[in-house]
This record gives C-alpha cells, structure tokens and sequence, in this order.
C-alpha cells in the first residue's frame, strides 16, 4: 500500500480538529493524520506552529480555536506532561473530546475518573483498518469537520429539512460511510432551532428497544420515536435477520408515513431478503437517492468469524461497545458483557482458554476467573442470565 503524505496542518477559520500525540507515537498517528487530510477532514497539528513563537501560548491558542480535540492515547502520551496539559486544557473548555487509544494503556486512577465516561476508539483491537476509519467517521464529532457537501447533497437536505413535496420520507443509499455522516450533519445543522429530531444508528435503536421492554417502559419508547418531527435512522440494514426489531421499526415507519411525519433512512446498501415483506414494501415507498461517487463494495465472500459475530452480537445485547468489551473498562455493564462474551466463546467453538485470552487481550488465568464470574452472576443476577442466555442460543443455533 502507497504511504500518504501528510499535508502541512489547516490554518483557517473553519471547524477543525486538534491532534494531540506524544512525539515517540509520531509514527502511528502521521498515517492517520494523512489519511483524515486525504478524506477531507480539516486537522491542525503541532507541525503548524510558526518558528520562534512561544510554544505553550501557540498551543493554548489552537486548542481554543479547534472544534473537536482529538487525542491519540499510549503509554507515551500519559507520560507527558505536554500532552495532558492539552488534554487537561480542552476539558476545562468543554471542547468535544475523542480518544483513540492506540494501545491498552491503564489510566491513572484520576484521570480514569474524567476520562472513561468519553467517546473512546481502541484502535489496537481493529485487525481491518477499514473498520477503524468508518469508526472514527461514524462519530458525530469529527464529522462538522470535513469540506462541504456536494450541491445534489445540499438540495436534498434543503428539500428533506423544508418538507418539500415527495421528500417527507427519504432513503439515501451510498457505500461512503463520509457521504452518509456527512449529509446528516447536514441535515442537523439545517433544522431549525428547537426541533424536535430523533437520530439514532439500528444499534442504538436495537439497545433502546431492548432496555424499554426490560424497564416496562414501551410507550414511552414508542411515543419517542412516534412523535418526533424529524426521524433520522442510520445503518438500517444492520436489521437484518432481526425479526422482532423489524416489526417494532415497522410499526414506527408506517405511523410515520400515514402521518406524514419526516423520515430519513441512511443506508450503506438496499435492504435484502432478510426483511419481512411488509417492511421491505413500505421501504420501497421511501424516495430514494443513490450517490455513487465510489465503486461499490463487494459482498463479503469469507466465512464470518464465530468470535467476532459473538462479540457484535454481545455488544447489542448488552448496549456496549465491541472497543469496550476489548478495552479496559471496569464498568459493570462493560464486565457482564465481557464474562458473558467467553462464556459464549468457550460453549460454541474449539477455542482455549489461552486463545480466548489472546484475542481479549487477557491472560488464560483472566479467562478462567472471567468464568467462574460468569456462573456466580448466571445464579444471582436473572436479566444477566436473560441476556447471556439470549447471547448463548443465538449463536448456538448459527453454528448447527
């Protein structure tokens, strides 16, 4: 793969990002930086400081002029006194925060308490790099960042925000995941203030849901999505193969389309047959816009790895994420999906204690103690069991 070249860092007044890194991670983060600039994300870095100017006033002065701070996590960046001044800095500014830990580093207990309630990617725990970079352009942070949208981009969202006749129900298909982050940041800066907009991923969708059920609480889930003058929903064919999620969102799309409420879907590619069919028509209802600016991306054609396919469906299940699950998180959501996640591995494959270890990032005596949690919780805690039960029989059945 040719390397790219990182640009010299943006000096304009637009919103941008402040890459914060310890030098010794200058190597991990200059590709990262370049590929961001390549993107079109606009990103300043300590290259872009003029000669012979006071270097913590510099710093202090980009820090308060950046949108998001973006701050790349090691062993050399909390050894630092620079880099967690900077941090410590764009706190006290309340400024939008985003970690990507390139390794599992443990925080010290303080600043563990300020940090782990922030967005976090664990780079190191992405074998596809693909799948990092559509992370990190999945958050809504870095996304107010990135060059304009196209013109049919910006007449769709003015047709889609001013309710334009045909557009009250909207589907946008494009493989560009920047395409997609993009045309919703759109959309959300256009609306007017006070609106009442509801945007939310089928995995978050899928985790509210999961939580109204246990909670009793439904209606108040359903009037939420029911009632929202605008809806937007990303990601919805990750539905897929979930029958019960594709009747409630069904009964959401048709409410809202008999009322003539607003409704934007943002989909990587068209749904397929494994959606019902009352949903699969009412989607072909949707005004739909297909921007291909990319060549699309191939089905995938290997088999699907059991412990990647538990690990997604746990992080549904428990409403955390896979970076969580792999991380360091001591959370005790963050915990039972990670017991309930070896469990699951050691029932459904060939893999030891050892192995499960390696891909945790845990040594074996971790596993076996993660084990024994796992049956102590299954006893005294019922929605644990519920849910690694669910986790257990899901994937049981994908392997038979």
């Amino acid at each position: 793969m040719t390397e790219l070249a990182v640009q010299k860092p943006y000096a304009g007044e637009e919103p941008h990002i402040f890459i914060s890194y310890a030098h010794r991670s200058r190597a991990e983060v200059l590709p990262v930086i370049a590929r961001m600039q390549k993107d079109g994300y606009r990103v300043w870095y300590d290259e872009g400081i003029d000669p012979g100017t006071e270097w913590d006033e510099n710093i202090a002065v980009h820090v308060e002029k950046c949108t998001v701070f973006l701050a790349f996590m090691a062993q050399e960046y909390l050894d630092s006194d620079n880099c967690r001044d900077e941090l410590n800095y764009a706190r006290d500014l309340k400024k939008n925060l985003l970690l990507i830990y390139l390794q599992d580093v443990k925080l010290p207990s303080g600043m563990a308490l300020r940090l782990n309630r922030l967005q976090a990617i664990h780079k190191y725990t992405y074998a596809d790099e693909e799948a990092f970079y559509e992370k990190l352009y999945s958050a809504p942070e870095p996304a107010v960042c990135r060059g304009q949208a196209p013109d049919d981009l910006k007449q769709l969202c003015a047709d889609f925000v001013n309710r334009k006749a045909g557009y009250e129900f909207v589907q946008l298909l494009t493989y560009d995941y920047h395409e997609r982050a993009r045309f919703r940041t759109e959309v959300m800066q256009s609306l007017p203030a006070g609106t009442d907009c509801v945007c939310t991923s089928a995995e978050q969708f899928v985790n509210e849901l999961i939580v109204s059920i246990q909670q009793g609480s439904s209606a108040a889930f359903r009037e939420k999505y029911d009632a929202a003058d605008y809806l937007i929903l990303e990601d919805f064919e990750n539905l897929a193969g979930k029958a019960a999620t594709q009747e409630e969102i069904h009964r959401i799309l048709r409410e809202r389309f008999y009322a003539k409420k607003t409704t934007l879907l943002l989909n990587g590619k068209p749904i397929d047959n494994r959606f019902n069919d009352d949903l699969s028509a009412l989607v072909r209802c949707a005004k739909t816009v297909r921007i291909e600016r990319k060549s699309a991306v191939p089905e995938e054609t290997v088999s699907v790895d059991p412990f990647m396919r538990i690990l997604e469906d746990a992080s549904e299940i428990f409403g955390v994420t896979k970076e969580e699950i792999l991380g360091t998180s001591r959370r005790k959501d963050v915990r039972e999906a990670r017991c309930a996640v070896i469990s699951a591995v050691r029932a459904v494959t060939d893999l030891s204690l050892a192995e499960i270890g390696n891909r945790l990032g845990r040594d074996p005596s971790t596993v076996a103690a993660n084990l024994n949690k796992f049956d102590e919780m299954n006893v005294s805690d019922l929605n644990f069991a519920l849910r690694a039960g669910i986790l257990l029989r899901k994937n049981q059945k994908q392997e038979s």
